[in-house]
């Protein structure tokens, strides 16, 4: 499982996990349920790892995945074939 969120990416994460999981007690009510997407919050930002943005294939690391240095590959060729 390799990291693809960044170090912004997971503070905020993490900060609105812990204000979503407050809900949980403070709130009363149906309403008090909707804080515990704060533990997935809380969770993937400590695993640096976000499932979702694996399904679509986001990457806030600023690391370039395989499928960026193929594209950026295929451009260059392109470039070079056009001289």
């Amino acid at each position: 499982m390799t990291s693809n969120m960044g170090n912004a990416d997971r503070v905020i994460r993490f900060i609105l996990g812990i204000a979503l999981l407050s809900l949980f007690f403070m709130v009363e009510g149906g309403a008090r349920w909707l804080g515990l997407i704060g533990v997935v919050l809380i969770v993937t930002s400590s695993a640096r790892f976000c499932p979702l943005y694996k399904l679509l294939g986001l990457n806030t690391t600023g690391a370039k995945t395989s499928s960026d240095s193929t594209a950026s590959s295929q451009t260059k060729a392109s470039q070079y074939q056009k001289r």
